[in-house]
């Protein structure tokens, strides 16, 4: 095999084009803009992770089983990033076969499982398998290239919200849990190397699935221009190397001699040689810097939107914070008022039982004086119709008084210390109880 090079390239995913992604990728589509598809080599793609639904409906589903956390993220909004789709591709002539593709690709596959890993302080590893939404080669275009979707996480810390005492103090949060949480701008977020230079994510992509291909074998491979140190130019550094290098142009083509005929210059051949190779150089030289001026506006643009989703995600955060708190007291507010009717009831309960036990006591005694009352109507009865004896029947209603005497003291004892509310129920029951036997005693004794 010759030399080539291998590139790797990210596009966000939203939930606004996630659709767009899954019905072109996985060749849902009749036609296609790109006339560099052949539909009837589609059968040949491979899939190295194959969706079972399409991308939108997977990803509701792993926040459904907890593969990640959602928390905070601004799903309602269809331009939020939930995910990268990268597209690794090689020069068009080093892969000759579908079979050699796929494994050439196997190794891309592999690698980027591995760097979208997520990694737990506690060791635990969230493979990047379970956060991929599809892994396919497509084998039905003029190179084949790696289509990988995936959804974008990273370790996150989720913390006590702090009270205002604790702020005041300038507390660290107390630390919750750790989890696997979505983030786009976070995974992408750009670091500075060793030298404080800003090493960008995309370039750091690149590097590692450069050295990973080193490491599986494949030598012959090369990462961008190879042994360039290019750095993206701030405009008047650019404007400063252009006057060095128009500088040398200058001072090289002193060196050269030519022979002026009529409008046209005769050069020597290595004149000419070294004016080719001049002219060459500055262009190169030219382009070289033109691209990484370019390369750093695009980058410089990207931030920019970086900034602005992080300080819209930092005002929903705080909404959402604010929103928390006005809930928190809501529901303390609805705990305090639910303990005072708890406690309302059980005192009405207490006054229920308390009444019921008195009224079954009465009852119980009311039930007695009626038996009472049988027992004086019979023993009346057998005085008067049977001895006629008037003294007797004296001392039989003296005996009754005594009774309903005591049977009313008792009563009136039990309604002022037992029960402190309305017994006029008990009372009338009682009442007519005394009158029942007031007027059959009257009824037995006038005959």
């Amino acid at each position: 095999m010759k030399e080539a090079f291998i590139i790797a390239r990210e596009e966000p995913i939203t939930l606004n084009d996630i659709n767009n992604r899954y019905t072109h990728n996985e060749r849902k589509c009749s036609s296609y803009i790109n006339k560099n598809i052949d539909l009837t080599k589609s059968k040949d793609n491979y899939h190295f992770t194959k969706p079972t639904k399409s991308y939108l409906s997977l990803f509701h589903e792993m926040i459904e089983n907890n593969v990640f956390s959602a928390r905070k993220v601004p799903l309602n909004d269809k331009n939020t990033k939930i995910g990268s789709e990268i597209i690794i591709a090689v020069s068009a002539d080093y892969l000759k076969t579908r079979e050699e593709a796929i494994e050439f690709f196997n190794i891309a596959n592999d690698f980027l499982n591995n760097y979208f890993s997520v990694t737990l302080s506690d060791g635990t590893v969230k493979n990047g398998k379970d956060l991929c939404l599809s892994s396919i080669l497509h084998c039905d275009e003029k190179s084949y290239h790696l289509h990988y979707s995936t959804i974008c996480c990273v370790a996150s810390q989720i913390k006590k919200r702090r009270t205002k005492k604790e702020i005041a103090e300038n507390k660290e949060p107390t630390i919750l849990k750790e989890v696997v949480q979505l983030s786009h701008s976070r995974f992408w977020q750009s670091k500075k190397d060793e030298k404080g230079n800003l090493y960008y994510s995309y370039s750091q992509l690149n590097d590692k699935l450069f050295e990973w291909y080193q490491n599986a074998g494949y030598t012959d491979l090369m990462r961008g221009v190879k042994g360039s140190t290019a750095q993206h130019l701030h405009p008047l550094q650019y404007q400063q190397k252009m006057e060095e290098l128009q500088a040398i142009a200058d001072n090289e083509a002193k060196n050269i001699t030519a022979k002026k005929i009529g409008n046209k210059y005769l050069l020597e051949k290595d004149d000419f040689e070294n004016y080719q190779r001049l002219a060459t150089a500055v262009l190169f030289q030219h382009k070289l810097i033109y691209d990484t001026q370019a390369g750093q506006d695009n980058e410089k643009k990207k931030l920019a939107e970086e900034k602005k989703k992080i300080m819209i995600q930092k005002s929903y955060s705080e909404k959402a914070e604010y929103e928390n708190v006005q809930k928190d007291k809501l529901i303390s507010d609805m705990k305090q008022e639910l303990s005072q009717l708890n406690q309302t009831i059980i005192k009405h309960e207490n006054t229920i039982q308390s009444q019921n036990q008195i009224i079954d006591y009465w009852k119980k005694k009311c039930a007695s004086i009626y038996v009472f009352v049988q027992k004086i109507k019979k023993e009346l009865s057998t005085i008067i119709y049977n001895t006629n004896n008037i003294t007797e029947t004296k001392d039989a209603l003296q005996n009754l008084n005594e009774y309903i005497s005591i049977t009313e003291n008792d009563f009136i004892h039990q309604n002022t210390s037992t029960m402190q509310t309305d017994n006029c129920g008990i009372c009338v029951y009682f009442s007519e109880s005394i009158d029942i036997i007031t007027i059959t005693t009257l009824q037995l004794i006038l005959g």
